[in-house]
């Protein structure tokens, strides 16, 4: 996998938005009758499943623009890429900007955001004196999840029980669970990603091991993939569909109108990150880099399908709540998709959006222009 050299390198050049926290998208002057979006995501390999579910969300997005009237009087056009792995990404990144000439891309996922915020479910425990099991996948979105976790968790005075480092795309993980038998921890918190979370849990869930799995990377798409018997405990989600908020109330009818099943969080990410860069495009009545950029410097509040309204940071991060969840009780149910209660708000209402913001150091994406 790609050091996190290479990772950075990603991030400047696509500037691409957060599958947890949205990153402003990379800005580039849009020439031609059309606005050009790029969309470069996973869409195959183990990062794949997430990344289908944020095309459908931005290929939703644009027609919803289109249906209305397009932006500035222009049809909006979506150019979907795969970026399969960093290495391609970056290849096809160039390829948006120089040969398709987009406006703007995102879609890619964003190890830093999720990392800086990976504590947020674990504070739905008491933490003093646990004893936690790590499971972190070997490249740099596990590490960086790993570093932040972990540090909160001695910080709460909690004990690190054991750590593995386990390679993408692992298809046994019975080696790993005999491990964490032997251990006997309060918890196993999980710093895997893509399809490695679904194929663990739905292992984990046969040694029937009586210590709980939390963690701080939630893709719905993933959890629905393990099937509700191999959940278990809190976790921590930007999104769920099941929100009692009016403009997501009505982005989830859309969505399962048209592909049948309801958005997960990719899906939301992706939606929404088309919606605010169509904002700015309407707002400024320009695709220029500079006037962009300063729209979103301007302090300028988007809709993101949330009680809350986000707002960008001088760090081009986009301040939003999320959302610590528990996983259901299979009785309770009202569907094969519903396995989420949703306990609380982070932060809470009467709190800023900066308590969870991720520092420069966490996150240095910048805003490329």
């Amino acid at each position: 996998m790609a050091s996190s050299s290479r990772r950075r390198l990603i991030k400047g050049t696509a500037a691409l938005a957060a599958g947890g926290l949205l990153g402003v998208p990379a800005i580039l002057r849009g020439q031609g009758e059309a606005i050009r979006i790029g969309h470069l995501t996973p869409r195959t390999g183990f990062l794949g499943q997430i990344g289908e579910y944020g095309y459908r969300g931005a290929a939703l997005a644009v027609d919803e623009a289109n249906t209305a009237g397009g932006v500035l009087g222009r049809p909006v056009q979506l150019i979907a890429e795969d970026s399969v792995n960093p290495a391609t990404a970056v290849t096809k990144a160039q390829k948006l900007y120089e040969r398709d000439r987009v406006v703007a891309s995102l879609g890619e996922i964003n190890s830093a955001s999720v990392a800086a915020v990976a504590q947020v479910a674990a504070r739905a425990r008491r933490i003093r004196g646990a004893k936690w099991y790590f499971l972190v996948t070997d490249y740099a979105f596990g590490h960086d999840l790993y570093r932040a976790s972990s540090q909160f968790l001695r910080e709460a005075g909690g004990i690190e029980g054991g750590r593995d480092m386990i390679a993408t795309n692992t298809q046994d993980f019975s080696a790993y669970i005999l491990k964490i038998r032997q251990a006997r921890p309060d918890f196993v918190f999980s710093c895997l990603a893509g399809i490695d979370i679904t194929n663990f849990m739905r292992q984990y869930r046969e040694y029937r091991l009586p210590y709980p799995v939390t963690g701080g990377a939630n893709d719905t798409g993933l959890f629905w993939a393990a099937g509700i018997d191999s959940l278990s405990g809190y976790w921590q989600t930007m999104w769920y569909h099941t929100l009692d908020v009016p403009a997501a109330r009505t982005f989830a009818r859309a969505f399962r109108a048209r592909f049948g099943m309801p958005p997960e969080n990719g899906a939301w990410a992706d939606y929404v990150g088309v919606r605010i860069l169509l904002q700015a495009i309407a707002e400024t009545g320009s695709t220029d880099s500079e006037k962009l950029v300063d729209y979103f410097d301007s302090g300028a509040s988007f809709d993101v399908l949330k009680a809350r309204k986000g707002v960008f940071a001088r760090n081009h991060q986009l301040l939003q709540e999320m959302y610590v969840v528990r996983i259901k009780e299979k009785g309770e149910m009202q569907d094969q998709w519903d396995i989420f209660d949703i306990v609380r708000s982070v932060p809470g209402p009467d709190h800023p959006l900066t308590l969870i913001q991720p520092s420069q150091q966490e996150n240095p994406c910048p805003m490329a222009a």
